[in-house]
């Protein structure tokens, strides 16, 4: 099923963005397809490659889009509340999905 004539099926995600809301589809969605036997590919561009950053990782922040984030403090605010649902969630951080 994961073979169209003979080849494995591949994707390829692109991680564009350097905040948690912007990393997390692209290492989940290639785990994911990884798991269902495909090949998979993470590709980081523009600010997407401070995920490569030695330390970055723990500084990664929710950005609330609109007018949210243009308020002060709303991003400290967002990614507690964010990192909360995560764990409720049992999504694993971002160092271990980076692993």
């Amino acid at each position: 099923m994961n073979e169209i004539q003979g080849q494995k099926q591949s994707a390829a995600f692109i991680t564009s963005k350097d905040t948690l809301d912007g990393v997390y589809p692209g290492l989940i969605l290639s785990i994911n397809a990884r798991r269902l036997g495909m090949e998979a590919t993470v590709f980081y561009t523009f600010m997407g490659l401070n995920v490569l950053r030695k330390g970055w990782v723990e500084k990664a922040k929710f950005q609330p889009p609109g007018f949210m984030g243009a308020i002060p403090g709303m991003a400290a605010v967002a990614t507690w509340m964010m990192k909360g649902k995560r764990e409720e969630a049992n999504v694993p951080t971002l160092p271990d999905l980076q692993e």
